[in-house]
């Protein structure tokens, strides 16, 4: 019991009779702690906060046979505490999704033959491991602090001065700051990945038990509305997926799975049990049906050409030309639709977007938007300037093949050269002997 108190950094006084507040707090630390996450202050105070937190603690280590109630001497003074406690957040307030495990434990505890633990070793360890995990988020200033501005005042868009560029973002997790501007809550992001995904594991390993599945997710309460989390970071994986010159589908990937792993279940289990709310009001749950991540941006074809000016002027090449993809692969589906709306026009303004692509360094995708119209474009403007376009696109395609083909070679046959010369060197004294 003295670890479950010290893991969420709580000293709690159980008195041999219930008084005016049986779970005194005995401490106050200054730094923001835990227990504020996604803290409203609407229907708790930041006391009954921690005993709620401790209590649901209590219930899971109940549960898990990890402590044994009727052989704990201050059993007697926890039951008065509680049923106390219980009394003073009234029955409507017990109902709360995050008050689970209070009312599971008090359950518990007025039933004596439920007080004693089950011989169950793969639930003990699983506690154990939840365990150590709540005892390293609240050990985590950094994530405390990246959790607690995500659910108050985090936006989209706080972060972008620390995702300009690869340096931008050490610095900013490594100083809390990008030049002289703060970062708030930037550094303990990937923590909270971390915590998020051993989060995920051990639900996952104890889902058959839904008195430690349901209960394990209410007291986990630095972990409600985790699409906000998810929000946050996937701003971070589209900007870190612009910084290379060619675009990132490895990163990409990668990050899609981990939404799918981790996100994605904690997300709907949340929901299910109401754990979903956050006090950011700033941020709607838009990603709640788990959509893929938008790494390219839809602009109307109106827009197109202003847009990609405005990426370029910011130095966000690769944003420019995804914009340019996504332009010209909706617009070859509509043409290809056979819609009347659609035709020689908007093969003309296809073949414009794939030069601007070209341009910016994407030749074979500009080849491949246009390759499909050529025998239209040709008909349509043989000679004209829109054909000789779309023909010089392709030939850019072809001729960027070559070089990259001759590229290849060119380093085998600078060493097939030296390989020859030095043979020859090496061969001369034996011929002039011969001479001799």
């Amino acid at each position: 019991m003295t670890r479950l108190l010290d893991c969420v950094k709580l000293a709690l006084e159980l008195p041999g009779a219930p008084g005016p507040n049986p779970l005194a707090i005995r401490d106050q630390p200054a730094a923001p702690s835990a227990w504020e996450i996604n803290f409203t202050g609407l229907f708790e105070t930041p006391e009954q906060v921690r005993t709620i937190g401790f209590l649901g603690l209590v219930e899971l280590a109940a549960s898990s046979g990890y402590v044994d109630l009727a052989a704990w001497e201050g059993t007697p003074a926890l039951i008065a505490a509680a049923g106390s406690f219980g009394e003073s957040l009234g029955s409507a307030r017990l109902d709360e999704p995050r008050l689970l495990g209070v009312r599971r434990l008090l359950a518990r505890l007025n039933d004596p033959h439920a007080a004693r633990p089950p011989l169950d070793q793969r639930a003990y360890a699983n506690f154990e491991s939840y365990l150590g995990l709540t005892r390293s988020v609240f050990d985590d200033p950094a994530a405390v602090e990246a959790l607690i501005f995500t659910h108050s005042q985090w936006k989209p868009g706080a972060d972008a001065a620390a995702l300009l560029s690869p340096r931008h973002f050490a610095e900013a997790l490594a100083t809390d700051h990008v030049g002289a501007v703060r970062m708030r809550g930037f550094s303990g992001v990937p923590r909270c990945l971390e915590a998020i995904e051993w989060l995920v594991s051990l639900l996952e390993r104890v889902r058959d038990r839904t008195d430690l599945h349901d209960v394990m997710l209410a007291n986990a309460r630095w972990s409600h509305a985790v699409w906000m989390l998810r929000e946050r970071a996937d701003e971070w994986a589209v900007a870190m997926s612009e910084w290379s010159a060619a675009r990132d589908f490895e990163g990409e990937a990668r990050w899609v799975e981990f939404r799918k792993r981790v996100f994605r279940p904690l997300d709907a289990a949340q929901r299910t049990l109401a754990l979903d709310r956050s006090e950011n009001v700033s941020v709607s749950p838009g990603l709640e049906d788990d959509p893929q991540v938008a790494w390219s941006i839809e602009v109307p074809p109106a827009s197109i050409d202003a847009r990609v000016a405005e990426m370029l002027a910011a130095g966000r090449d690769e944003a420019a030309r995804r914009t340019l993809r996504v332009c010209a692969r909706r617009l070859s589906a509509r043409i290809d639709s056979g819609a009347p709306a659609y035709g020689i026009t908007e093969v003309e303004r296809l073949v414009a977007l794939a030069s601007r692509l070209a341009e910016l360094g994407d030749a074979d995708s500009a080849a491949a938007f246009v390759a499909p119209y050529l025998s239209m474009l040709q008909r349509s403007y043989a000679g004209g300037a829109v054909a000789a376009a779309a023909l010089q696109l392709i030939a850019q395609s072809r001729r960027d093949e070559l070089t990259q083909a001759h590229a290849a070679d060119a380093p085998a046959e600078r060493r097939r050269a030296r390989t020859i010369t030095r043979q020859a060197e090496e061969a001369e004294p034996v011929s002039r002997r011969e001479a001799t």
